[in-house]
């Protein structure tokens, strides 16, 4: 008898339970994630571990130079300046692209002119960029898409795109120095605690080697010098080392 009454209970649970209830839960499931909030690399980038293999979005405001990739190679790398939902500068990242996307992405993506009666010139058509956040080589990148090709092993983001650049005519000579006798190197801030090439005491040189003989607002601080380079990625300093006949371009 108390098996027929606890199962006649159990019935009656069900029965309770709003048809509607059943209906919400199947629509959540069906339902696509929410697409990601529009942001940008300097947001990612200062909590990585919050992003990390997580879809994200950004505004693509430019595109750099990309170099040519060969039929070996799998994937791209493009260098592209994110931007916010305000569509301000935020920061720049190098996006990894499959190789059949790579002839097109810059089409793709490209900031565009709208066209407009105005005097004053039409407005800047920017397109939406949406991928996966992910970490390579200690490297901070965009996987393009959510389902990118995969990235070879030991695969270097920076080491790849200046390949590229070298295959590049018009990239390859990026590199050479405009005074005589001089070579060019490259200081990237962004790598300093990351490569053991780059370190604090290596940019504090290369400052103090720019202040020499210099007074008041000639003078560069290093911390002025990288906060101005994150936030404008694409500009450098220039600094001669008249003793080793070398240029540094200081970037971020």
């Amino acid at each position: 008898m108390k098996k027929h009454i606890l199962t006649f209970l159990c019935a009656a649970l069900m029965l309770s339970v709003p048809a509607a209830t059943f209906a919400q839960a199947q629509k959540k499931l069906s339902e696509k994630p929410a697409a990601p909030e529009i942001s940008a690399a300097s947001v990612w980038t200062k909590k990585p571990k919050n992003f990390e293999k997580k879809p994200v979005a950004t505004f693509v405001l430019d595109i750099f130079a990309a170099g040519m990739i060969t039929e070996k190679d799998a994937v791209a790398v493009v260098p592209v300046m994110t931007g916010d939902k305000t569509k301000n500068p935020g920061g720049k990242i190098l996006v990894i692209v499959p190789a059949k996307d790579f002839p097109n992405f810059g089409k793709k993506y490209a900031p565009t002119a709208e066209k407009s009666s105005s005097s004053f010139g039409g407005k800047i058509s920017y397109k939406e960029l949406r991928g996966t956040f992910v970490t390579i080589a200690g490297e901070s990148v965009l996987l393009y898409r959510e389902k990118s090709a995969a990235v070879p092993k030991d695969f270097s983001p920076t080491a790849a795109l200046e390949k590229q650049l070298d295959a590049d005519p018009e990239t390859a000579n990026r590199n050479a120095s405009e005074h005589e006798g001089f070579s060019k190197k490259i200081f990237s801030i962004s790598k300093i605690g990351k490569d053991k090439s780059f370190t604090e005491a290596e940019l504090s040189r290369l400052i103090n080697l720019h202040n020499k003989g210099k007074k008041g607002a000639e003078k560069l601080k290093v911390k002025e010098v990288k906060n101005y380079l994150e936030g404008s990625p694409e500009e450098c300093y220039s600094i001669l080392d008249e003793k080793a006949s070398v240029e540094w371009e200081i970037r971020w």
